[in-house]
């Protein structure tokens, strides 16, 4: 079979089998607000640089080592185990891994050496670097905070909150500068690429986009609040803040490609082929290629044979259950939204007299966009609540009990929310760790998640409130060490 017809079945069977993923993959590429929609234009630039080189995939004359036939193995099994728990950005980064060490079996590292820039490009589209949006915003929001400061602009900061004069202002993780980052990476990598630009100074180029592009972000947010507060919330630059960063980001790119020309550049010559040792045994590898794409095929087909299982992780004691349910007629100022879930129960209950909210969240078994700790859920709605505070709260041994939020309301009211999830039947604060018993559940077919929360209204940041939701937590978590004792404390009638 010639070389090119095996690539080409090989990539069929590649994106035939992890197409969901691939799916997810082009859904953040499409989405014109996120920090991915340079994708489309980055894989077609990879493409046209894979065309370029298309000399050097002629034929595939390698016989892989079970080293790589080891490590393909190993991530379709860590792409299998994400899909089972829904880790969407493991499983984008698994099939992409599976790709890359497919092409260094099929080609070896000097052939496939060439080819890192069209690989890295693709790497740097890929949906996988949300990770670092939290500390772009925490550093965006700092620095906003300190040079309205330096202005003269009252400010005040409560978490990624930045209020001023004329109003608020939420630094949210989209606005974290994410996107602007990527893109410079990939210009940069692009632009050192086609100008042979050599050693350090390839480095240094990169290193100093990424300062260029982390400085864009931090000067549209900072332009966007003196508009605000000179110009009135309603301006058109507050508005429309998004196509005046990407203006502001195209300019802030005209002194970076200024210093790019005092850089050393290469000859723009396509490099001829390089000599290849194995050239008279032909397209040997072939056959290999052929296993190693049914290896990648065995983990997705067998998926699709998963049994779903039954619901062994019963939904969680009902508040009502522990706590005396109050008048019907109090209203619920909380609006949680977790999509999917089977069972959404939230009721105001009295204990000692005093008005608790009480919510459960159930999910029978979890699936694609349809899970317990997801982006796409939220606790509270978060344009009517500021995160003043967030701690997590250990037992005597150090073992987690619980997360306790403070939150504020722009009329100055408190509410104190302590929450935990039950997974497989084992209780954790941390979604790390959640994970983990999701698979933990989907292999001992108890695939059954909840999430139990309590939140106290005050007046104030800190007051006996924090005290109040321990001691209902402790009563709540050992009623379920304690199945046998159930009713409402005297107290509460």
């Amino acid at each position: 079979m010639p070389a090119y017809s095996a690539i080409i079945l090989f990539l069929a069977a590649w994106a035939a089998s992890y197409h969901g993923t691939i799916v997810l993959v082009i859904e953040e590429w499409v989405d014109a607000a996120g920090p991915y929609n340079h994708g489309p234009i980055a894989v077609a630039v990879a493409g046209f640089i894979f065309w370029q080189k298309r000399s050097l995939l002629k034929r595939v004359r390698r016989t892989p080592g079970a080293g790589e036939f080891v490590l393909i193995i190993g991530f379709a099994v860590i792409w299998w185990l994400a899909d089972a728990v829904n880790v969407i950005a493991v499983q984008q980064l698994s099939i992409y891994v599976i790709l890359v060490l497919s092409m260094i079996a099929f080609y070896g590292g000097p052939r496939f050496a060439s080819l890192t820039v069209p690989f890295g490009v693709i790497l740097l589209a890929l949906p996988i670097w949300n990770p670092l949006q939290p500390p772009l915003q925490e550093l965006s929001t700092g620095v906003a905070w300190y040079s309205l400061s330096a202005l003269g602009i009252p400010v005040l900061r409560e978490g990624n909150q930045l209020t001023i004069p004329a109003g608020k202002f939420l630094v949210e993780e989209a606005c974290a500068g994410l996107g602007f980052l990527l893109t410079a990476l990939t210009l940069a990598g692009l632009y050192v690429y086609f100008n042979r630009v050599r050693g350090h100074w390839a480095v240094v180029y990169c290193l100093f986009a990424t300062f260029v592009a982390v400085v864009a972000n931090w000067m549209r947010v900072i332009l966007i609040m003196v508009a605000g507060n000179y110009a009135g919330m309603d301006n058109e630059l507050v508005r429309d803040h998004l196509t005046f960063g990407w203006i502001l980001f195209a300019l802030m790119f005209l002194p970076l490609f200024a210093v790019a020309r005092f850089l050393p550049h290469g000859s723009m010559a396509v490099t001829a082929p390089e000599h290849d040792p194995g050239k008279r045994g032909g397209n040997r590898g072939v056959p290999h290629l052929i296993a190693i794409g049914l290896i990648i095929v065995c983990l997705p087909v067998m998926n699709q044979f998963r049994s779903p299982g039954g619901d062994r992780s019963p939904p969680p004691i009902p508040l009502a259950d522990i706590f005396k349910r109050a008048s019907a007629n109090v209203p619920i100022n909380w609006a949680p939204k977790f999509i999917g879930a089977n069972e959404t129960n939230l009721a105001r209950y009295t204990v000692d007299g005093q008005l608790i909210l009480g919510l459960t969240v159930h999910y029978v078994r979890q699936n694609q966009g349809a899970e317990l700790i997801g982006s796409q859920n939220q606790l509270y709605d978060k344009e009517r609540w500021t995160e003043i505070s967030r701690q997590t709260v250990t037992d005597e041994r150090g073992k987690d009990r619980y997360v306790r939020l403070v939150l504020r309301n722009r009329f100055g009211q408190y509410r104190h929310i302590a929450y935990w999830y039950v997974i497989a039947g084992k209780n954790t604060t941390r979604p790390v760790t959640g994970k983990l018993y999701e698979l933990y559940g989907v292999i001992t077919a108890k695939p059954g998640s909840s999430m139990i929360a309590l939140a106290v209204d005050s007046g104030y940041q800190v007051d006996r409130s924090d005290d109040v939701l321990d001691r209902l937590v402790r009563r709540y978590q050992s009623s379920l060490t304690n199945p046998g004792w159930r009713g409402h404390d005297e107290r509460d009638a």
